[in-house]
């Protein structure tokens, strides 16, 4: 009887002691996780955007800003006409711009086995020279995109396709800016960048003067924090002179709608002379005695008033 009692004993006893060790087990768990997130939490100088943000966020940006690269991005340029809306697309993909040969032109990069082998004197004249290995291809390499390039893309469009090399990530945002051109986004600025495909934004633009201008796209890799707040790691801007041409009947136009500006100078410098010689021929004929028409009506007016009522 007071074995089993002593064995009941034992075993609640142990199975207490192995409840507290799960709880001390999944407090210890449970500090850890909050330690966790009090310190990704935590508000640090984040170097990346030079100014305060959370941990968790500032490593997230620094590695995003660590991944971008240089991709491939082609725009057109066409010749515009003042006051006519032309449509220009950029085309940007992750793919990089093409390698060159790095063998192209000097010496060869790889010299044959034979080149730098010497023979002894005691070799035997039948002995052979060993055959060389065969020289390793230095064909370019080029990832193979899924989709069209951002050459191919832009190349339907009128005027010259530009191509250029910028700082591309997954996330990525593009502006079209320019002085003297109405400029309206038909695409949203911020778009994803996928591997194997070519993203594209387009403007409308309209040239409000004639004459030669300039056109910058400005590119920019984003970095998207916890908030959804997104932030440049790196841009890319290229610049492009326009031609700008002029109709005829808008050169009409600008003649006459500049035309009142001189009509109200000639008649300002008409009316002065006007007024200058009307002054020196009253002053001719003060000096001959004659009465101008102005003193007649003074001299009436000096009579009326000294008549009798």
């Amino acid at each position: 009887m007071h074995k089993q009692l002593l064995t009941g004993a034992i075993l609640l006893l142990l199975a207490g002691c192995n409840e507290a060790r799960r709880e001390a087990r999944n407090t210890s768990e449970d500090n850890v996780i909050v330690a966790n997130a009090q310190v990704a939490g935590e508000m640090i100088f984040c170097r990346e955007i030079n100014r305060r943000t959370t941990r968790e966020d500032c490593e997230d940006l620094t590695a995003t800003a660590a991944e971008a690269k240089k991709g491939t991005a082609a725009f057109n340029v066409p010749p515009m006409t003042r006051g006519k809306a032309t449509m220009i697309e950029l085309a940007i993909s992750l793919e990089p711009p093409p390698m060159e040969d790095p063998g192209s032109g000097g010496e060869p990069a790889v010299k044959n086995a034979s080149d730098n082998a010497t023979v002894p004197e005691n070799a035997s004249a039948t002995l052979e020279t060993p055959t060389p290995s065969p020289a390793p291809s230095r064909i370019a390499a080029r990832p193979i995109s899924k989709g069209p390039a951002p050459a191919e893309v832009v190349d339907a469009l009128p005027g010259e396709t530009e191509q250029y090399s910028p700082l591309v990530g997954r996330d990525m945002r593009a502006e079209l800016i320019g002085q003297g051109f109405k400029i309206e986004p038909k695409s949203p600025a911020s778009q994803v960048l996928r591997p194997g495909s070519t993203t594209s934004w387009e403007w409308e633009v309209t040239p409000l003067r004639g004459t030669n201008y300039a056109l910058a796209v400005k590119t920019a890799v984003e970095g998207v924090m916890a908030n959804g707040e997104r932030v440049v790691l790196g841009s890319t801007v290229e610049t492009r002179t326009v031609d700008v041409k002029v109709a005829w009947y808008d050169r009409v136009r600008d003649g006459l709608t500049e035309a009142p500006t001189w009509i109200k100078l000639v008649t300002g410098i008409l009316l002065a002379l006007a007024a200058l010689f009307a002054a020196w021929w009253k002053l001719v004929r003060s000096a001959k005695g004659e009465k101008t028409p102005d003193d007649e009506k003074d001299a009436d007016k000096d009579a009326g008033k000294n008549k009798p009522d």
